[in-house]
């Protein structure tokens, strides 16, 4: 992640963690275990979150690049820096994209595909839907 960015412009993350909040909780098990992200939503005696706001996007804004977080939000596998080294020297050596990277994209582009068909069917349902109706309403008139 992006570090030393101004407090304000953190406020952006915010709609990203929602997104991807199961990640963000699983990075802070594993890269801040002595934080419970459940205490964002857990108050103290005065009735403030136990994890603030400012905490909250301060710690993910610094969760390293192999976190899930950061995984997600660039739409890849979590792999570290090595590993992203490591693939990038094999796919110049062979002249190939790794196949772990060609998984995640060819998984990613079956369920954009998945649920283009699902909208689809919701579309045409819906459109026999109101032609049945009229139908129905022509007749008894």
């Amino acid at each position: 992640m992006e570090g030393g960015r101004r407090a304000g412009k953190r406020l952006g993350l915010l709609g990203r963690i929602r997104e991807h909040e199961d990640a963000v909780e699983a990075d802070f098990a594993r890269f801040y275990p002595s934080v419970d992200y459940l205490d964002r939503y857990r108050r103290d005696s005065r009735g403030r979150t136990r994890l603030s706001l400012r905490r909250l996007l301060l710690l993910v804004d610094h969760l390293p690049q192999e976190s899930a977080f950061a995984s997600a939000l660039a739409e890849r596998h979590p792999i570290s820096g090595e590993q992203a080294a490591t693939y990038a020297v094999w796919s110049a050596l062979t002249g190939k994209q790794h196949p772990y990277l060609d998984d995640l994209k060819n998984r990613r582009d079956q369920e954009r595909k998945a649920q283009l068909i699902r909208s689809r069917r919701a579309a045409t349902a819906e459109q026999n839907r109101r032609y049945m109706a009229r139908v129905a309403g022509n007749r008894s008139s």
